[in-house]
Parts: C-alpha cells; sequence; structure tokens
C-alpha cells in the first residue's frame, strides 16, 4: 500500500505542469521586428491623440531594445521617438525608459499582460506604471475597469 501511495504521489507531482502561459502569447520570437498600432481603447486618453492610430510603431529587437515612433501634437504633424528596454516573462511584457522618470535617477516603468500575440497580431493591456518618482509615489496598478487595451499588426 505504502508504494502504491508513493507511486500516485510521484505521478502527481511530476506529471502537472507548472506553466502559466496562455496559449494565445504565441513565441516570444514572434514579438521582434515592426508593429503599428490598429486599433486603441480611448477611455482614458491620456497617452494618444486620435490620430495614432496606423502611425505609431513599436520595433522588437532581439537584444532587449525597443524603439517607439509616434506622432503628436494638435494636428498630428509632429513626430518622434524613444528608446526603450523591454522583456518578457509569462505573458507580462515591461516596458522600461532608464532614467526615464519624473527624477531623472529613475526609470519609468510600464507593465503590459499580453493578451493575444502571434506572428501577424498583438494585442496589450496596460496594468501598471511607475512614473520614477522618489519613495514609491507615482505607481499606479490600473484598476480593471480603467485598463486600455492596444492592438498592433506586425508590418
Amino acid at each position: 500500500m505504502k508504494k502504491t501511495f508513493l507511486i500516485f504521489l510521484v505521478i502527481t507531482c511530476f506529471g502537472c505542469s507548472s506553466s502559466d502561459d496562455n496559449s494565445n502569447t504565441g513565441n516570444n520570437s514572434d514579438i521582434l521586428g515592426k508593429w503599428v498600432i490598429v486599433q486603441l481603447d480611448f477611455e482614458d486618453n491620456y497617452s494618444y491623440p486620435e490620430c495614432a492610430v496606423n502611425n505609431n510603431t513599436y520595433e522588437f529587437m532581439d537584444n532587449g531594445d525597443l524603439i517607439y515612433e509616434y506622432v503628436t501634437g494638435s494636428s498630428c504633424n509632429q513626430t518622434g521617438s524613444n528608446n526603450y528596454e523591454y522583456n518578457i516573462e509569462g505573458s507580462v511584457m515591461t516596458k522600461i525608459e532608464p532614467n526615464g522618470g519624473f527624477n531623472p535617477e529613475n526609470d519609468y516603468i510600464e507593465k503590459y499582460n499580453i493578451k493575444e500575440l502571434t506572428q501577424t497580431k498583438l494585442v496589450l493591456e496596460a496594468y501598471y506604471v511607475d512614473e520614477g518618482l522618489d519613495d514609491g509615489e507615482g505607481i499606479i496598478n490600473i484598476p480593471q475597469e480603467d485598463r486600455r487595451e492596444e492592438i498592433w499588426e506586425k508590418k
């Protein structure tokens, strides 16, 4: 009886997967390359002007660099770019602007749930922002009802 229990215990412990990865998040290498934003949730409207759709791009490099090119201004006639670092753990992407916080000695950090990642489609949901202030000020855990969703397509 003890042998049967021990065999059952071993099978139970080692036969289960501890992976939390969502099957819709694809292979992390799928994220490499240039993406254009095709749909935004404009409820908060603090991040993007409406003209960002079909104009703003992310370019994910295999060395962990991320280039963000964007249009801005009241008539969307200005352009700019930012350089970030990124990493992916499970279904979470972290975007970091080194020394980009409101206190320039601190990093600016955003975290996204990767809701879908295929070779042609990327769906991100922003849920965390650290604006890089001292003493933990400026850290925002975005409530579920206020999270914005971004849909990107591979260029």
